[in-house]
């Protein structure tokens, strides 16, 4: 029997961090696993203007989550499953440390001591940095007011110019 080429299966990402579009993902990859793309296609022209379906739209936001989900449920996995690979590929800091990475990018205020404080926190916590750079993401997509992301791209330049320091002193380059 002739075989097909098939594409390989979208890359496991985090699910976007905005529960309602979480939710709308989930339900919608669920209906079109079990429904299949001629479903898809009806939401798409359905709801092609709407916002909350972005997803549907290549390149929009949550995306690659939506390919992943679908694909996977479409391969027999179950949401626990799915829950469980998120996890697993993208390890997150215990809870109390979320939290201070959180406190540490709201009271970003430009000083040396706050960018210094958020940059040894980052890297101190490297085998995150899926999540980390996921939250830092959400957090510039979240403020609106210059000064704040101003200080977030002060943060994250800050890492970025540690870890070339240390690379080229051959301590490695951290975060990675």
């Amino acid at each position: 029997p002739a075989q097909h080429w098939q594409p390989p299966p979208p890359k496991i990402c985090l699910p976007p961090l905005d529960l309602d579009l979480r939710t709308t993902i989930d339900k919608t990859a669920s209906y079109v696993a079990r429904n299949g793309a001629k479903f898809e296609h009806m939401i798409r022209d359905r709801e092609g203007a709407n916002p909350k379906f972005i997803f549907l739209q290549e390149g929009g936001e949550g995306s690659d989550y939506y390919r992943w989900r679908v694909h996977m449920l479409q391969s027999g996995s179950l949401d626990a499953d799915l829950e469980q690979q998120i996890l697993v590929a993208f390890p997150q800091p215990p809870p109390e440390d979320a939290q201070e990475l959180n406190n540490l990018v709201a009271g970003l205020s430009g000083s040396k001591d706050s960018i210094r404080a958020l940059r040894t926190w980052i890297i101190a916590h490297e085998e995150s940095i899926e999540w980390i750079s996921h939250r830092m993401h959400a957090r510039f997509r979240a403020v609106e007011d210059f000064s704040s992301r101003l200080h977030l791209m002060y943060g994250v330049n800050d890492v970025l110019h540690h870890c070339l320091k240390r690379a080229k002193e051959g301590g490695g380059g951290g975060t990675g």
